[in-house]
Formats: structure tokens, sequence, C-alpha cells
């Protein structure tokens, strides 16, 4: 048997994982502990599609360290509040509706990570080209 993966498995693997639902209670820690054992893939994510935008930025000349660091503040700080609130959303709804299925979360991560990935490199891209007019 082999012990090496191949690319493609090896994310099929990963991304059952990290979609896949809690098999605990939903209870308010398991929630919180399913939510913040994603936080560093979503910030990944982000961090991936500002990168175009960073690119062009640094290619125009752009290598001032303090308008980075207040950008990634700016966007990074909200887009996290906005992430903390899956799992607020979720304890609210489990609690107004405790029949929910446990394919919720891993469906509200999935639009909510669709959803930042895109605004961000959009709003990466389009702050840094120049104006056609």
């Amino acid at each position: 048997m082999s012990l090496v993966l191949t690319a493609p498995h090896a994310i099929s693997k990963f991304s059952t994982r990290l979609f896949a639902s809690s098999s605990e209670p939903a209870g308010v820690l398991s929630t919180l502990g399913w939510w913040e054992s994603r936080r560093c893939f979503y910030n990944a994510a982000l961090a991936f599609a500002a990168l175009p935008g960073l690119f062009v930025y640094l290619s125009h000349g752009g290598a001032n360290v303090l308008i980075l660091a207040a950008a990634v503040f700016v966007w990074g700080f909200p887009a996290n509040i906005c992430y903390s609130m899956g799992s607020v959303v979720e304890v609210v709804a489990r609690q107004m509706r405790p029949q929910i299925n446990s394919s919720f979360a891993p469906a509200l991560f999935k639009l909510g990570l669709i959803f930042s990935v895109g605004l961000t490199g959009a709003e990466s891209l389009i702050t840094t080209i120049p104006p056609l007019f």
C-alpha cells in the first residue's frame, strides 16, 4: 500500500474534513469550536484572494508598509468580525429551530467563504486599478 497521496486526493480529503459537520451534539461550545477550528483557513483564503491586488500595488512602485498594514487591519478586522457572526447565527438558529440538520454549519461556512473571498478579490483588484478617465 502506497503512503504517497496525489494532489487531488489530498485536496479531496482536506475539503471533506473542512466542510464536515460536527459529530458532537450541537452545544454552544462545540459550535464555537467547530467555527474556530476553521478560522485559520478562512484568513488564509482571504489573504490568498488579496494577493493579485497586492502584486499590482507592488508592481506600480507602492511599497509603503504602513499603507499595507492599515489595509490589512481595515479589511481583515471587519472580515473576522463577520466570520464570528457565523457561530452566533448558528447558535441562535439552533435555539429557535432545534430540528436544523447537521449540514447547516458547513453550508453557512461555504457561503460565507465564497462571498468573502469573492469580495476580497474584487476589492483588492478594483482599488489598485488606476482610473480609466
